[in-house]
């Protein structure tokens, strides 16, 4: 069903754990959108089983905020998801959302004015078009930075591809990712379900976007990329740490043997990709021995290895039987091209 520009309404979804500290920032710059009805937009917050005062203060804040701006007809709500994982946050803000397009925004993901206007621009042109995102940007506590972070900063969900809008046949990132709810409604009915947690509280695990964005691809639904989606991304000091990229690497790599079922047309080799990380991360270390031109990044190169190898081995009897759900599952329709 298509629906005209009166009745398409927006969710704006935001997962949090123990956030406390940074909502208020994002709530104050949700709250200056222009152009955007009232009754049209809604905002979500899904505390995913916080510690501290995330639901106090968000209510606090955003209550502010909507005498502030003339926001008191802007429905607020504020949902506990008990199970931790941004997965778990994600699925439930999809159960609750009353908007027609759920907006995924993070605790430090700061919206431009034209945001959510833009979004629904989007999805009523294109109603082909199941998810849309766009670049995103830092802002930065420490200035400057350490010099490694500019030639490394797309591992902290840094991201500016292109400059000009259209059909995207990756996925997207999840820091101010939008999607249609009917296609997650379409997925879920025929039995998709997450195989990735994605972020669990310290644990850096994630992927949970990029599964989505697989499974929608394989469901015969498209992607649209826009500038017009720009994010900033608050970065305090603490995150923006050596140490901190390392685990996000091998993090990373953890997450590449999940995403190895999404993206195969025939059945993988367990053995093969076993010994090709073995081989790689090998490779790497014994260039090492000799140079130290380009050290940092066969470091992380490294450590994404070490986490491939790792949840390899852990799921040696499990790895082909994904690729064969996944091939057979109800919800697929086509195969990534």
């Amino acid at each position: 069903m298509t629906l005209t520009p009166t009745e398409l309404r927006l969710s704006v979804a935001l997962c949090c754990h123990n956030s406390e500290k940074r909502l208020p920032t994002t709530l104050s710059h949700l709250a200056q959108q222009e152009g955007m009805p009232v009754d049209l937009w809604e905002v979500l917050i899904i505390d995913n089983a916080s510690s501290d005062q995330t639901s106090a203060v968000a209510r606090k804040v955003w209550k502010k905020e909507a005498e502030g701006r003339g926001l008191k007809e802007v429905n607020f709500r504020i949902v506990r998801e008990s199970r931790q994982g941004l997965s778990h946050a994600r699925a439930r803000a999809f159960k609750e959302a009353k908007g027609d397009v759920v907006c995924f925004l993070d605790d430090d993901n700061w919206v431009s004015s034209h945001w959510l206007r833009k979004v629904r621009e989007i999805f009523l042109q294109y109603p082909d078009v199941a998810a849309a995102g766009g670049p995103i940007t830092e802002v930065l506590e420490q200035d400057p930075p350490p010099d490694w972070f500019e030639e490394f900063k797309g591992n902290f969900t840094i991201w500016n591809p292109r400059d000009s809008s259209g059909y995207w046949n990756q996925p997207l990132c999840g820091a101010g990712l939008c999607v249609r709810r009917s296609a997650w409604e379409r997925l879920e009915a025929r039995g998709f379900r997450f195989m990735l947690s994605d972020r669990q509280g310290n644990n850096l695990s994630s992927g949970g976007d990029f599964e989505l964005c697989y499974a929608l691809m394989l469901s015969g639904w498209r992607l649209w990329y826009d500038p017009g989606l720009h994010i900033q991304h608050w970065m305090p000091q603490e995150r923006i740490q050596w140490t901190h990229l390392k685990r996000l690497r091998r993090g990373f790599g953890a997450q590449s043997v999940v995403f190895d079922a999404y993206k195969s047309s025939s059945p993988p080799s367990w053995m093969k990709e076993v010994l090709l990380s073995a081989k790689a991360l090998l490779s790497t270390l014994a260039r090492s021995m000799f140079s130290a031109e380009g050290r940092r990044a066969r470091v992380l190169f490294s450590e994404s290895q070490i986490g491939r190898i790792h949840s390899l081995l852990k799921e040696r009897s499990n790895y082909k039987r994904r690729f064969e759900r996944l091939q057979s599952a109800p919800w697929r329709t086509t195969d990534l091209t």
